[in-house]
């Protein structure tokens, strides 16, 4: 397995353990991962320069989990394609069967980790303005349909609540 250099990251995430296979195997993929990993790190950065450990850990493991689980090792796309409208969409309608630990304070938490990724990744230069001031109207579009859907699937009533209308 390839070893990878040390990172403030792996602290929080054994990235090595979770990804290694695939970064190894798979080129594409893997390359996309370790784009990840690279932003994920300035992110942490910043992050524990402002934040306790839990906080930290919280915001890294939403953002991680939209990054790497969704766009990268479902839709085979890095970061800077991450403030897509459709991307996001489909992200938080995905995210209710797929993390069965969510609630509609994961999505919240999610939606302030993933403004604070973005906003990073603006200043760093790897999404544009006109991408991240799409990706703040898209939040403030849907937020509460996102919170209605995941709502929705934890308060079931009978079956015919498993069956969503996409």
């Amino acid at each position: 397995m390839a070893k990878f250099k040390n990172y403030h990251l792996d602290k929080y995430i054994d990235f090595e353990d979770n990804y290694g296979p695939i970064i190894e195997d798979s080129p594409e993929f893997g390359q996309i991962l370790l784009d990840n990993k690279d932003c994920l790190e300035m992110f942490t950065r910043e992050l524990e320069a402002k934040f306790t450990e839990k906080t930290v850990r919280k915001h890294l493991s939403n953002v991680e989990v939209y990054l790497n689980d969704f766009l990268a090792l479902r839709l085979g796309e890095g970061p800077g394609e991450g403030c897509d409208v459709d991307n996001l969409n489909s992200f938080f309608s995905w995210m209710p069967s797929h993390l069965m630990y969510s609630d509609e304070s994961t999505v919240k938490d999610t939606i302030a980790g993933l403004k604070r990724f973005f906003k990073l990744m603006l200043d760093k230069g790897v999404i544009e303005k006109v991408e991240y001031q799409e990706f703040l109207e898209m939040v403030k579009d849907n937020k509460e349909y996102w919170l209605e859907e995941m709502a929705q699937f934890n308060n079931f009533d009978d079956d015919s609540d498993f069956f969503f209308d996409y």
